[in-house]
């Protein structure tokens, strides 16, 4: 093991509290190091969002990071969620060095993000490319579960020099694919997460992700709290590397091409949906769909002539084998969108889970 804490006292030398008086994403709090928002109890980690003025804002809370940082292997997160409305917690890892620049282009991983008020989904999202709204990003969405973000749980992302694999409660549920040219800036397979990464605890209140909280919001304590059971680092060969990452893993073990449905939407109409198909077929994208391309290749001919002479249910036809090549490479929310052109059917059952899991 690389790096452990059980948080039966704060240790300094693993973790730093921040104090942040200033927002990002309209986030309403004031992150503080005093006790009222961060602290050890009985071999947890407390996280204690308030509604009170402080520094010129009406909320405060907890955030910190550790001092320790890895390239590759696998973390757990052993954590409650909190249940209140507007209340946002985190588990996820900045770079240590920014040596491909600044947020984004030196990345992110959200290993977990939740929200208060949604105690049954949650999701997973690495963040890359140039900042800042433009930036790229690829996420599971919104993954219901079959039990609740409010009981413990065990957090898992494998890291490997070609994937990313989350689990939830030993489970698999999502896989980022790193054996590739991610985005058009860098030049190496796996960049910019071939880097060290250090981790981020918080819970955040309000902000770009969730409904800020109502004026009538009431939170309700333990409950509003994030508590943090473990935190535990295992080096790259403890783990299986694979070499070239295979189709959606689902929560219950085994793959399934349907996982998730990449689909053509009724109100697209045919300029756009040639538009997106010569743009996966023509550009430097991230996923091999030359095979789909080269059998719709008399649908690029009557998009490169006109869209509107295009048969429609064809041109629907061919495009959608390439968005759906595309998306089973790239199993992402992001990556069946195609300027809207799209839309994912995700037919995953919710995920598999255990209430106050450990192992």
């Amino acid at each position: 093991m690389l790096y452990e804490d059980n948080f039966d006292y704060f240790d300094s030398s693993k973790w730093y509290i921040e104090v942040v008086p200033t927002s990002h994403n309209n986030e309403l709090q004031y992150y503080t190091d005093r006790t009222d928002n961060i602290r050890t109890e009985n071999g947890h980690l407390v996280i204690t969002p308030l509604k009170e003025n402080y520094g010129g804002k009406q909320y405060t809370s907890g955030r910190m990071h550790s001092n320790f940082a890895w390239k590759y292997g696998r973390v757990e997160v052993r954590a409650k969620l909190p249940n209140g409305y507007g209340l946002w917690p985190a588990i996820w890892m900045m770079p240590r060095d920014s040596v491909y620049g600044g947020w984004p282009e030196s990345g992110e991983i959200d290993i977990m993000e939740a929200r208060g008020q949604d105690l049954d989904q949650f999701g997973s999202t690495i963040h890359y490319g140039i900042c800042c709204d433009n930036h790229y990003y690829e996420t599971s969405g919104d993954l219901k579960m079959q039990c609740t973000t409010d009981a413990y749980h065990v957090y898992t992302l494998d890291w490997t020099p070609t994937e990313l694999v989350y689990r939830l409660d030993g489970k698999a549920y999502f896989r980022q694919d790193l054996d590739r040219v991610i985005s058009w800036m860098y030049n190496q397979n796996g960049q910019p997460f071939d880097q060290y990464f250090y981790m981020i605890l918080n819970t955040a209140v309000g902000g770009d992700y969730l409904d800020n909280p109502k004026p009538n919001t009431v939170w309700n304590y333990p409950d509003a709290e994030m508590w943090v059971d473990y935190v535990r680092v295992y080096p790259l060969e403890d783990i299986a590397v694979q070499q070239t990452p295979g189709k959606w893993v689902l929560n219950d073990g085994g793959v399934d091409d349907t996982a998730g449905q990449c689909l053509i939407k009724d109100s697209a109409n045919v300029y756009d949906i040639c538009g997106s198909m010569q743009w996966a077929c023509y550009s430097q994208n991230y996923a091999d769909v030359s095979a789909e391309c080269s059998a719709g290749n008399d649908v690029l001919s009557c998009c490169g002539a006109g869209a509107n002479t295009c048969n429609e249910s064809r041109l629907r036809s061919a495009a959608q084998a390439v968005f759906q090549s595309y998306y089973n490479q790239i199993p992402s929310a992001t990556s069946c969108d195609f300027g809207g052109v799209c839309y994912l059917e995700n037919s995953l059952i919710p995920l598999a889970c255990t209430n106050g899991y450990d192992h």
